[in-house]
């Protein structure tokens, strides 16, 4: 069967089901995916998008015949900040990128950077003990962006680079919600309506601003390394090396800073802000992790909280060719959308998709590359070079922080989770912080 004869939301019942996926995007796509359907076409006009929801033909798109499905233009938004780095390559490009950068996350790294992040962390708990005696509440959510801003410029950047995080967090947020999906159809919008007066649609000037400093941030900091004025970090030793061999050129280089101040520090602070928010809304998960009683259990409390909110909620594919899946006829040029949050909430999938429960994990080791049905990291050959590191810093840093911390989480409950490029809380997430 032709996917774009399977039962969807088309035509008048897209626009039926418009507002709720307005309102409630999250929701109403779970609702969707709740009875089970493999693939589900959504159609309007010209708006083609075919939602794929099952962990066989994902297998098959994401690992099998990859090839035949690269990113391509769905992420024709967020070019503009990270050009032809290692998350927006095509297949060949990122072969190369791959080969030249994935050193920098060796185990034989490992030792630096537990330095660096305990160094790091325990100066969060300094904090995090003064926060406690003024009996106030803290949103962790932003206190954990900042610590693991500081921990990735050592890690990767530089260990003397100096920097303000707020700054540079508060560009970067202002780049990627003008670059999300909800501010692409703004931008649409005002481009056609100024297109019926015959005026030329220009980005806001907050956005070019915010990509101009970051941008100088980048551009400044590499070229002190240049300059052997900064010690490097595991990227920037690689990129100097490449550089001075003429094998890549002042714009690549800015393309892989920019992609790891993109992808190397907010999705393990939303991993932790996501962990910490159910560690204390479920009684007795912090005593678990303190009495080390299972050796797997803060590794499985991760694992869980990446299920039910993985940061990089959704991603998207191209079909270059026809290709046959299961019975199904994938024509070229489909537009394909594949949502690690929708996936891990399936009920055909998971028992109970909505409960917080560790145990599904506790004997599982790498359940990101061992199924389909769980893909908090993608899977297949792009699955995420830095992964590894991420669950390193994740384990880690709760690791030190649960037993001299108790989270009381004082804020909306559940928290609404804003699925924008990384899924963060739409609101802070406020926790008042004790002594143990």
């Amino acid at each position: 069967m032709n996917i774009h004869d399977l039962p969807g939301y088309k035509g008048a019942a897209f626009l039926k089901i418009l507002p709720k996926l307005y309102r409630d995007p999250l929701g109403t796509l779970s609702d969707i995916v709740a009875g089970g359907e493999r693939v589900i076409p959504f159609k309007f006009g010209k708006y083609i998008l075919f939602l794929v929801n099952d962990p066989s033909i994902l297998r098959h798109i994401l690992k099998t015949n990859y090839r035949n499905y690269p990113r391509g233009k769905s992420l024709k938004g967020i070019f503009p900040l990270l050009g032809k780095g290692l998350f927006t390559s095509d297949h060949d490009l990122w072969v190369r990128q791959q080969k030249n950068l994935t050193p920098a996350f060796h185990t034989k790294n490992y030792a630096e950077f537990e330095q660096i992040i305990r160094e790091e962390t325990g100066r969060f708990c300094s904090d995090l003990e003064a926060i406690s005696k003024q009996s106030g509440n803290v949103d962790m959510q932003k206190e954990f962006k900042t610590l693991m801003l500081k921990i990735l410029a050592k890690e990767m950047f530089s260990p003397d680079l100096k920097f303000e995080p707020e700054t540079i967090i508060a560009k970067l947020d202002a780049v990627l919600d003008y670059t999300s999906i909800k501010g692409e159809l703004i931008r649409n919008v005002v481009s056609g309506v100024k297109g019926l007066f015959g005026l030329r649609y220009t980005p806001p000037l907050y956005y070019t601003e915010s990509l101009k400093y970051l941008e100088d941030f980048v551009a400044e900091f590499f070229g002190r390394i240049v300059k052997n004025e900064l010690r490097p970090g595991a990227l920037t030793s690689i990129l100097k090396e490449l550089k001075e061999q003429g094998e890549i050129d002042d714009t690549q280089v800015r393309d892989e800073i920019m992609t790891f101040l993109f992808a190397g520090f907010d999705t393990v602070a939303e991993g932790l802000s996501w962990s910490q928010y159910l560690i204390s809304t479920s009684p007795g998960t912090d005593e678990k992790i303190i009495s080390g009683s299972e050796s797997r259990w803060l590794g499985a409390v991760i694992n869980e909280a990446l299920r039910l909110y993985p940061p990089a909620w959704a991603f998207y594919r191209i079909v270059t060719e026809d290709d046959d899946i299961d019975g199904l006829h994938f024509p070229a040029k489909s537009y394909l959308m594949i949502s690690p949050y929708l996936l891990h909430r399936t009920p055909k999938y998971w028992e109970n998709p909505h409960l917080f429960n560790p145990e599904r994990f506790v004997e599982e080791d790498q359940p990101e590359v061992n199924h389909f049905h769980y893909i908090p990291f993608g899977q297949g050959p792009h699955i995420c070079t830095g992964r590894r590191i991420a669950m390193f810093e994740m384990h880690l840093i709760l690791s030190i922080i649960t037993p001299k911390f108790r989270f009381i989480y004082t804020g909306k409950n559940p928290p609404e989770a804003d699925p924008g490029i990384i899924m963060k809380a739409k609101d802070a997430l406020l926790f008042k912080v004790e002594m143990r």
